[in-house]
């Protein structure tokens, strides 16, 4: 079965995304190419077992249950080669919900907690928010692509005031798939310091090269999975954000017992009636749309790393091992803060993600979403380059 991925009119949804788009750039036609959900439908399947849902009329509190675990555990083992107890599955309203119920549960206010920057700006929420200390374990940068720091991470795990690290698996803004040997090496510096893992897997579905699959770190060993807690959900996979549900696994009992514990304190253990529905569907019936959406995605990353390297060959364009999201680094312009935004803002008339949300290391570098047609990528990336050469 073939799919159509075409771009859907997003006026008059309340898209968090359009709803800061300035007006010259909406009026100009320009596509937001910045937050991460996707500006093509997600699959028919789905949409039709929504719309079931929505005809039987009840919109009642709902639990996952039988046939929902069955689901959720089918497609992990299907998709990662991993075996899902279904008592280890818990359900929140997202991932960044799940970060911060945890960040209450296993620290304490004025404990340190390590993430890797440039990363997913609520990592730094999560702990600045609820009063802890951020400690940062830079990534290392080497022409665009980035590896861990070993020394620095084991050093910092070495301070018996940090007690969590939170890792970006797929790493959300560099693009890289951690392999078996770099996540186990994490791990056992983790283990050995006394430091719990907690795992955003939220792009696990989302690994783009053969030779490079995702490692869900919970795979890795009893040993592993005891000390860790790992978050996934479906909504990138299949662009559900707007539904707010996750699936987080969290293997050891008595780290389920903690977990149980914090989110009776937060005061909700159901999931949103549509995610029940949508993630069933989602998980049994949507193989070969999602296998498509992989395809789209790697072709829009190919047109889009040609285009840049012809048109901006001063850039560096981080490698696309996994999510839809492209990392650029722009630093050869000279500009940073509110000088890069205007830039991008207002000369090239196009709305990105700026590098400086996911941390200082970050800017004068974009991000740039492939989750939609073809023709979006071409044309932001086009406006770009035609900024910078009339500069």
């Amino acid at each position: 079965m073939g799919f159509e991925f075409l771009r859907v009119d997003r006026t008059g949804t309340g898209s968090e995304k359009w709803a800061v788009v300035p007006e010259h750039i909406r009026k100009s036609g320009s596509i937001p190419l910045s937050l991460a959900d996707m500006e093509v439908a997600t699959a028919p399947a789905i949409i039709e077992a929504m719309e079931k849902a929505a005809r039987h009329g009840v919109v009642g509190y709902t639990m996952p249950d039988g046939p929902y675990r069955e689901a959720v555990i089918s497609w992990i083992q299907r998709r990662h080669g991993y075996t899902v107890a279904p008592e280890a599955i818990r359900c929140t309203f997202g991932v960044v919900a799940a970060l911060n119920i945890c960040v209450r549960a296993f620290t304490q206010p004025g404990e340190g907690i390590i993430i890797q920057t440039p990363v997913y700006p609520p990592f730094h929420n999560a702990v600045r928010n609820n009063g802890r200390v951020l400690v940062e374990n830079p990534l290392i940068n080497e022409n665009g692509r980035y590896t861990m720091d070993y020394a620095d991470l084991e050093r910092k795990a070495k301070d018996p005031n940090n007690k969590l690290l939170i890792l970006c698996s797929p790493h959300n803004p560099a693009g890289r798939v951690w392999t078996e040997e770099e996540l186990r090496r994490l791990g056992n510096i983790c283990r050995e310091n006394g430091v719990l893992v907690l795992s955003d897997e939220i792009h696990f579905d989302l690994a783009l090269r053969p030779d490079r699959p995702h490692h869900m770190f919970c795979s890795l060993g009893q040993a592993f999975a005891d000390n860790a807690i790992v978050c996934t959900a479906l909504s990138k996979t299949f662009n559900l954000a707007g539904l707010c549900c996750s699936n987080i696994l969290i293997p050891n009992e008595n780290l389920r017992k903690i977990y149980d514990a914090q989110v009776l304190v937060e005061g909700f253990d159901c999931i949103p009636y549509f995610a029940y529905a949508a993630t069933i569907a989602a998980y049994t019936q949507c193989d070969a749309w999602y296998e498509a959406l992989l395809d789209l995605i790697r072709d829009n990353n190919r047109v889009a790393e040609d285009l840049i390297r012809e048109r901006i060959p001063q850039a560096v364009v981080s490698p696309l091992e996994g999510t839809y999201l492209m990392w650029v680094d722009l630093t050869f312009l000279g500009l940073y803060g509110e000088e890069f935004d205007r830039f991008l803002a207002e000369d090239a008339g196009v709305w990105l993600d700026r590098g400086k949300k996911f941390g200082q290391a970050g800017d004068g570098f974009v991000r740039i979403n492939l989750a939609t047609q073809q023709s979006d990528v071409v044309d932001v990336i086009g406006r770009l380059a035609d900024a910078i050469a009339a500069r």
